[in-house]
């Protein structure tokens, strides 16, 4: 869903690019905490997540700081937990 959404705030402007954006985060939060629990830190879907997720941060929202702070906290997750 929140791919979804991401994609149509890329192709709309003003308050309908908002009220995506903000349908587009909430999807993301959503499955952020179910992959969480449910995933380990080295799963492809927890990892693309986390990668489309700090790709919404920088395209739609236009903040930088936050999606470094995704991509490496997810890249020290995986780093740590994984067995290489």
């Amino acid at each position: 869903k929140g791919d979804y959404f991401r994609y149509l705030a890329e192709f709309n402007a003003g308050n309908e690019c908002k009220e995506v954006a903000d349908q587009s985060l909430k999807a993301y939060q959503a499955a952020t905490s179910t992959v969480s629990t449910d995933l380990p830190p080295t799963h492809p879907i927890r990892l693309g997540l986390a990668l489309n997720f700090s790709v919404f941060y920088y395209e739609i929202l236009y903040s930088t700081e936050r999606f470094l702070s995704i991509s490496f906290s997810f890249f020290f997750l995986f780093f740590f937990s994984s067995s290489y």
